[in-house]
């Protein structure tokens, strides 16, 4: 058994549809395959690839926003169809197959590349078309993939692709769109990956499949790249413009994020990573007001539930005897609250047994439970199974939400919604598809029951999450997880939060001071600095990070920016109300402001 490219030679015809052209096409070795070119809104239009002689329909999509189309044509001549939207033209040359994309203006955005060889025929990009196991008699027994390589412009740079603590501009580099927990911020493993990149030089790519998606930007040759995504489709919609108009399409496709609470915009102190209890908090919140030190929101991490039994929301009652008592000393200290949850249960935990019970967690192909292994129940008493909620179950998205607000009416006010990047690729879901097709999605299903469960009792309310799928920009906000507490992993973690910004995520934080590790009182403030002027603010770690424990100057020059945040939330503010008009992000790289500035 082989894997081979099958690249489209031919469309042996076409037909007009509701909103463009579909070609009935075949690859080498006679294989066929459908294309389905749509114009979508006048700076979008979107390209469908299947095999087969009829479209696959399609099993799952991130597209929620209906566009505006506009005005739209599509025009024939000689072996060409060509379809003109309000900015971009798609030229469909039949035979030999090739499409390419120009402004109105006819300056040239990017072409298919079939030809990515050398002169001894060495290839170094597969040919837009099929990734097949094959047989030598059987060449498309099971198609794996499809796959378009396009031009790529010696001018081109692309960001985004979610966050990513390399560098900014994502070319030379293949990238593999499958969220992971990294354990950190010093590899290409993201918690948040999203199949979107945004040019520099007018235009962007949003692939809507859910599966795993290959980014090969110039790093097989400096001629091409390469999308990839597994499965049976490749459903990418190309966007033409300048980055923020990419990000306002992206989002108008995919959603527009909410506004926050006002409160949110605050200062966010933590309990982190700690066994702490009622008084341990009391005395944190209390010594901020005795600083002086303006703070808005308290968030009680893991440990407000019994140890290692995450997540089965029963408090520990040995630290905690009246979590209300404590949710209401919050309030009337001047806090609002958050606390930690996650999408696993713990083996150990009663109620794992009812969820189990009534079908609520993720199988196995043999119908059995899944019991994965995830970092959260890794202990020495070896706790180390758990089930995971299967949100596509509607019945246990009612049960989950309805734990949420046992929580709420304690007097929760919020929620971080943590992990959610360890799926299993062969897990089945109630929906019927598997690991491997929910696997990216997960987070997105996970974060709108949090989002919705919280904003049955608010307008405008506020999760605090870490991992993303396209979408998720519809319920801030989101945090760059675990980084040492490094100078080192404090620059990792700026880059991610430029290229999450370059993906949509309007509402992007992190851990101040870093998380694993204990920072210096330089790093502390220099981190602090940075938080203070992030989209969100809130020091957390795994040790604590009270600004007090770093001596009187880093407390000084932190209550002197907890200070100017505190008279910066109205501005902060006005632009949250505009993200949630165009989708720009509050945190903005300078190529995002700047994108002719050759310096940006």
């Amino acid at each position: 058994m082989e894997t081979r490219n099958l690249g489209i030679v031919r469309a042996l015809g076409w037909e007009r549809t509701a909103t463009g052209i579909e070609f009935q096409c075949v690859t080498e070795a006679m294989a066929a395959a459908r294309v389905a070119l749509s114009a979508v809104a006048p700076r979008v239009v979107r390209v469908r690839t299947t095999p087969g002689p009829v479209a696959a329909p399609k099993r799952f999509s991130y597209v929620v926003g209906r566009p505006d189309l506009g005005p739209w044509s599509v025009d024939t001549a000689a072996n060409r169809v060509t379809l003109t939207t309000g900015h971009i033209v798609v030229e469909a040359s039949l035979d030999p197959w090739q499409l390419t994309y120009r402004t109105r203006d006819g300056r040239l955005l990017t072409h298919q590349v079939h030809d990515d060889a050398n002169f001894a025929g060495q290839r170094f990009g597969p040919r837009p078309g099929l990734e097949v196991e094959s047989l030598p008699h059987d060449p498309a027994r099971r198609v794996r993939g499809v796959v378009e390589t396009l031009l790529l412009d010696p001018e081109d740079h692309f960001y985004g692709s979610g966050e990513r603590f390399g560098r900014l501009d994502l070319v030379g580099r293949s990238i593999r769109i499958w969220n992971r927990n990294p354990y950190g911020a010093r590899s290409e493993l993201a918690y948040k990956n999203l199949p979107v990149i945004v040019g520099s030089r007018g235009y962007g790519i949003f692939v809507d499949v859910p599966t795993a998606v290959g980014l090969h930007l110039g790093s097989r040759s400096n001629r091409a790249y390469t999308l990839e995504a597994e499965g049976d489709e490749l459903d990418y919609y190309l966007i033409a413009g300048t980055p923020k108009e990419i990000v306002t399409a992206y989002t108008e496709l995919t959603g527009r994020p909410a506004v926050p609470p006002e409160w949110a915009f605050g200062l966010w102190a933590s309990t982190c990573f700690v066994q702490f209890t009622e008084a341990s908090v009391l005395e944190v919140a209390r010594r901020l007001r005795a600083e002086g030190i303006p703070c808005d929101v308290f968030h009680l991490d893991s440990f407000w539930q019994r140890a290692y039994m995450w997540c089965d929301f029963e408090w520990d009652s040995d630290r905690l005897p009246d979590p209300r008592r404590l949710l209401a000393e919050l309030h009337r200290e001047g806090f609002h609250n958050c606390l930690w949850i996650n999408p696993y249960v713990s083996l150990q935990s009663a109620l794992y047994r009812e969820g189990a019970t009534h079908g609520y967690f993720l199988r196995r192909p043999d119908g059995s439970v899944y019991h994965p292994i995830v970092w959260s129940q890794r202990t020495e008493r070896g706790m180390g199974l758990c089930a995971i909620v299967d949100f596509t179950n509607p019945a246990a998205a009612t049960w989950y939400r309805a734990k949420l607000t046992d929580q709420l009416d304690l007097g929760a006010d919020s929620f971080k919604p943590d992990f959610a990047e360890e799926i299993p690729a062969d897990a089945v879901f109630a929906n019927g598809l598997t690991g491997a097709e929910m696997h990216n999605p997960y987070p997105l299903l996970y974060q709108k029951e949090v989002f919705d469960a919280t904003r049955a009792r608010a307008d405008r309310v506020v999760a605090w999450s870490r991992s993303a799928a396209p979408g998720a920009q519809r319920y801030p906000g989101h945090w760059s997880g675990d980084p040492e507490c490094t100078f080192l992993d404090l620059a990792n973690t700026l880059r991610g939060g430029l290229a999450a910004s370059m993906s949509g995520l309007a509402y992007w934080s992190h851990d101040m001071g870093g998380f694993w590790g204990d920072p210096s009182p330089e790093l502390f403030v220099r981190w602090s600095q940075a938080g203070f002027l992030s989209a969100l603010s809130r020091f957390h770690g795994a040790t604590p990070r009270e600004p007090w424990r770093y001596g009187d100057d880093a407390l000084r020059i932190f209550r002197q920016y907890a200070r100017l945040r505190s008279r910066l939330v109205p501005y902060v503010v006005s632009y949250g109300w505009q993200a949630s008009e165009d989708g720009v992000p509050l945190m903005r790289p300078m190529v995002m402001e700047f994108p002719d500035d050759p310096a940006g």
